[in-house]
C-alpha cells in the first residue's frame, strides 16, 4: 500500500482548453451498492451566462483518475470557476485557473504531467505533501515544459511545513 503525496492541482489555460481536460482527461471509475463497475466521464457541465459549474455525480464509491498517469487523481465534489472579467468589462482572453485537491501514489510525477500540459495546452502547477516520508513538491509545467521540479525537505518537518499532516 503506497503512501500519498496529497495537495493541490491548479490548472491555467483558456477555458475550452480546461474543459476539454476536465471532459477527456478525467475518467471516473464507480463502484455502485450490486459491484458493478463502471466507467465513465468524471464532469458534467453545466453553462451559465459567465460562469459554468462543473458537476461530480455522486455514488456508492468513485475515484476519479488522470489518464496516462501513474497513479494519480482528484477527488472534488463540485468545482466552480467564473471567467475573469477585467474591470472594463471584456473578458481577458477567456483565461482561467481551478484548482483541484490532488493525491498521487508516492509522489507527483512530474513527466506525467508535461505531456498533458502540452496535449491539452494547458499550465499545471502542484504542490503536494507527505507526511510519512517527510517531505513537499513544488511542480510548474508551463507549455508543455517543466520549469520547477523541487522536493522540499525541513530541519522539522512538522514544525516548518505548512500542511504537515496532510498525505502520508
Amino acid at each position: 500500500m503506497p503512501n500519498w503525496a496529497e495537495g493541490s492541482l491548479k490548472i491555467r489555460g483558456p477555458i475550452k482548453n480546461i474543459k476539454r481536460f476536465l471532459d477527456e482527461g478525467i475518467r471516473k471509475k464507480e463502484l455502485n451498492i450490486f459491484g458493478k463497475e463502471t466507467e465513465k466521464n468524471a464532469v458534467v457541465f453545466t453553462d451559465f451566462s459567465d460562469e459554468t459549474s462543473i458537476e461530480y455525480e455522486y455514488c456508492f464509491m468513485s475515484v476519479s483518475y488522470i489518464e496516462h498517469t501513474m497513479r494519480a487523481f482528484v477527488d472534488p465534489d463540485i468545482i466552480r470557476y467564473t471567467k475573469y472579467v477585467n474591470l472594463s468589462g471584456e473578458s481577458e482572453k477567456d483565461i482561467d485557473t481551478i484548482v483541484l485537491p490532488f493525491k498521487q501514489a508516492w509522489s507527483a510525477k512530474d513527466e506525467d504531467f508535461k505531456k498533458i500540459s502540452k496535449d491539452y495546452e494547458i499550465d499545471i502547477a502542484i504542490h503536494t505533501f507527505e507526511n510519512g516520508e517527510e517531505f513537499e513538491q513544488d511542480i510548474l509545467i508551463i507549455g508543455g515544459k517543466i520549469i520547477r521540479s523541487a522536493t522540499i525537505t525541513y530541519d522539522d518537518f512538522k514544525f516548518e511545513s505548512n500542511m504537515p499532516m496532510l498525505g502520508g
